[in-house]
């Protein structure tokens, strides 16, 4: 379920965006557009347009106001499997059979950007609120949090993401609280919660050991790629 200004619309198998105006109160959807095959995910960018993903890995520009709808994109080698809307700065990106991040700026035709992130499908990609940060989680049960600006735009690909390789279960769903914490939902049946804030990250690890990281605990827990800094300020 997609929703923007009273104008839901319906994920289906049969290939039909239908579209209700909920103000009216029927039952009859105001607009049905027919997409090439079943929907993996629709998102609206604005009141009269949205992106929707479908089952043969192709994604679809709809403009509500005509009906029509323009194909953005479609691989048989590289499927898409999800979709992410920058709303700051008009980006889309996609989540790939093959484990990339596919980004698209819609000035400019077709993919301007690929990133290799997972080992296999990602078939979950969000942003938060503020669009800073990016997440995302594969078939390979990795989940990753992306800096957008370090990571998408800086190209820094040690500092700009952070990876939770074991989670034992692959996330069915993902979210980004107000205060950005991520919040997923496992196929294990439990819902985890994770801390994106180096800030408060901080303040947690000082409060349990009260002194700084030696170098090896640095190089073991943040690692050798980033350069030490002083965790607590206080080496007693």
């Amino acid at each position: 379920m997609a929703q923007k200004r009273g104008l839901p619309g319906y994920r289906r198998q049969d290939s039909l965006i239908c579209i209700w105006n909920t103000a009216t109160g029927t039952g009859e959807p105001v607009k049905k557009l027919k997409g090439p095959s079943g929907l993996r995910e629709i998102i609206f960018c604005n009141d009269d347009t949205l992106f929707s993903v479908h089952d043969d890995g192709s994604i679809y520009l709809w403009d509500l106001s005509n009906n029509s709808g323009e194909l953005l994109y479609q691989s048989a080698s590289e499927k898409a499997l999800c979709i992410a809307w920058d709303n700051s700065r008009k980006n889309l990106l996609a989540g790939s059979q093959s484990g990339t991040i596919l980004f698209f700026n819609l000035s400019q035709k077709g993919i301007t950007g690929r990133y290799i992130s997972h080992t296999a499908g990602i078939d979950k990609l969000i942003f938060n609120k503020d669009f800073s940060m990016v997440a995302s989680a594969g078939w390979d049960k990795v989940i990753r949090i992306y800096n957008y600006k370090e990571f998408f735009e800086s190209h820094d690909f040690v500092r700009g993401v952070i990876s939770i390789e074991n989670p034992d279960a692959r996330a069915r769903s993902l979210f980004f609280t107000n205060d950005n914490q991520l919040v997923a939902g496992m196929s294990d049946k439990n819902i985890r919660i994770w801390e994106t804030s180096p800030v408060k990250l901080v303040q947690l690890v000082c409060q349990l050991v009260k002194r700084d990281f030696t170098i090896k605990e640095w190089e073991d827990y943040i690692g050798s790629e980033i350069d030490y800094e002083k965790t607590c300020g206080n080496n007693q």
